[in-house]
This record gives C-alpha cells, sequence and structure tokens, in this order.
C-alpha cells in the first residue's frame, strides 16, 4: 500500500511539471522579393512572400510607417505653444507675465514656487489689448524650442500679480492652449492637444478673495476693485515633454489564421524608401520574429 501511494504522488508530480512546462515556437521561415528594385510614383509594387509564419506586419518606410521609429516615444522638434487671451477692464498694467521652468518639483505650494527658476516668455507671446476687438486675440505661435532642446519636462505657468493702489487690475481669460511638436520631416505630434490636457492648477498666494478658476476649456482672474490688498496668484500645468511624438505604426497583412502569398502597396511619393517586413510566430509562452528589408526607389 505504501509504494502504491509513493506511486500516485510520483505521477502527481510530474503531471504537474509537465502541465506548467512552457511551450515554445520555431522560428519563423520567411523572405519576400519584388521583380524589381525601381518603380514609378502610382505604379503598384508587387511583394512575393515565402513561409508561412503566424503574423506579418509591414511597414513602407513612408513618414509614420517606419520601422526605426516603431519604439519612439521622444525626438527634438519645433515646439510651439498657441493659446487666446482676453483683458477685462482695468487701467493697471503689466500684471499678467507667462512663465516657463524646467526645475519645479510639481509641487503647487508658494515654498516650491519660489524655490524654482521661473522665466518670463510673456514678450513672446501677442496678449489681448482688450476691448470688444481683443477677446479671444490668438498669441501668435510661441516657440519654445529652446526649451524643447534642454531634454527635461517643463512647467508653463500664467503668474498674475496686482499690487494694491488706486488703479483697476486688469482681469484675463486665457484658453485654447495646445503645444504641437514639428519634426524635420514635418510630421506634427500634439503634445498638449488641448487645455484641459495642460492640466492647470491654481495656486493662490495673497488674496483669497481673487484668484485663478480653470475649467475644462480655460482659466481666469477677474478684475478687482480698486484699492484692494496686493493679489498675487499662479496657475501652473503639469509637467510636460515638449519633445513627445508617436511610435510609427505599422500595416498588419497577416493573422494565424490565413496564408498570404503576396501584399500590393503603391507610394505616392518620390523617394528612396527602405521597406520592412515583420514576420512573427507567436503563442502565449514565446515569441520568435524575423526582420527582412528591402531598399526601393519609386522615380516620379
Amino acid at each position: 500500500m505504501k509504494l502504491h501511494y509513493i506511486f500516485l504522488s510520483f505521477l502527481i508530480i510530474s503531471s504537474l511539471l509537465f502541465s506548467c512546462k512552457k511551450e515554445g515556437v520555431k522560428s519563423p521561415e520567411f523572405d519576400v522579393k519584388t521583380d524589381k528594385g525601381t518603380y514609378k510614383v502610382g505604379e503598384q509594387v508587387v511583394f512575393n512572400f515565402s513561409g508561412n509564419p503566424n503574423f506579418i506586419s509591414f511597414y513602407s518606410g513612408e513618414v509614420g510607417n517606419n520601422y526605426a521609429n516603431r519604439a519612439r516615444t521622444r525626438e527634438n522638434g519645433k515646439a510651439i505653444m498657441q493659446f487666446t487671451s482676453t483683458q477685462a477692464g482695468g487701467s493697471q498694467v503689466g500684471n499678467l507675465k507667462m512663465m516657463i521652468s524646467n526645475d519645479f518639483n510639481g509641487v503647487y505650494d508658494a515654498p516650491s514656487i519660489a524655490k524654482a527658476t521661473w522665466t518670463d516668455i510673456t514678450n513672446r507671446a501677442i496678449l489681448s489689448p482688450g476691448g470688444t476687438a481683443g477677446n479671444n486675440t490668438p498669441s501668435g505661435n510661441v516657440d519654445l524650442s529652446d526649451y524643447a532642446a534642454l531634454n527635461k519636462p517643463v512647467y508653463i505657468g500664467f503668474y498674475d500679480l496686482a499690487p494694491q493702489n488706486t488703479l483697476q487690475p486688469r482681469g484675463w481669460t486665457i484658453g485654447g492652449l495646445t503645444i504641437n511638436n514639428t519634426l524635420t520631416d514635418k510630421t506634427i505630434f500634439a503634445v498638449v492637444p488641448n487645455f484641459l490636457a495642460a492640466g492647470f492648477v491654481a495656486v493662490d498666494l495673497q488674496n483669497p478673495t481673487y484668484k485663478w478658476t480653470i475649467t475644462s476649456t480655460q482659466m481666469q482672474v477677474p478684475s478687482i476693485v480698486p484699492g484692494q490688498a496686493t493679489n498675487e496668484d499662479w496657475s501652473i500645468s503639469t509637467a510636460i515633454d515638449l519633445n513627445t511624438v508617436n511610435p510609427d505604426y505599422s500595416i498588419p497583412i497577416k493573422g494565424i489564421d490565413t496564408r498570404v502569398a503576396n501584399y500590393s502597396y503603391v507610394f505616392k511619393a518620390a523617394g528612396t524608401y527602405t521597406v520592412t517586413f515583420l514576420a512573427s510566430n507567436i503563442n502565449v509562452d514565446d515569441e520568435k520574429d524575423i526582420v527582412k528589408t528591402l531598399v526601393l526607389t519609386i522615380n516620379p
């Protein structure tokens, strides 16, 4: 009987070990060829395959579809911010400033703001001159490329300081803020696609009666009564990586349940393209890939 139990235990343990063993996959067998290396714009290019991997993905080598950029998430380009501003009443000038910092610690309180280095970049933008005609004045292109080149996240701050005096401070509304990163190939990436994405946080330093109010589309600091106590307020964005880009995508052309003998594609612009095919065998435990490239010349 004892030997019987030992044998049963051995069978159970062996079964468990076998069931936990990971199942690998074979390296894919795959190749791709074309009839020639030079084509014309608009001419159909036929890629002929050999082998039958589980999956095949295609990168044409065009902008946005480049294998070399498949894992890219950052690249230095031209960082441009745009927003609109509206000025409300008042004769006290110079109370609003646009600031930038790359060493703010992300803690939205007075000591952290004071500790950070802030640079006044107000003169890079066009601000509302006031009056009805000044409603939603476009800022123009606020170039932040010099800060993008530092490869550090930045914080954008709108700083309102209205000293106590007999002049009425002006109120301000800021909205429509976006930041785009434009690369040398003219690809444009939305670093901050809309005002809400900028993540502005209001910080009141003096006179809590008047402060920035922030909605999903704009922020506003009011025009206050002359003679009020000094009003000092910040509205500071979340950390912004000005070099943000999206990875390039692939075109899936084969799944595990199909067999594909060829694939056709048409190039719309002249140039030299490095075409890449990624072939993969995949299961829940393993993945093996093979990469095949072709250099094609596309003439006008």
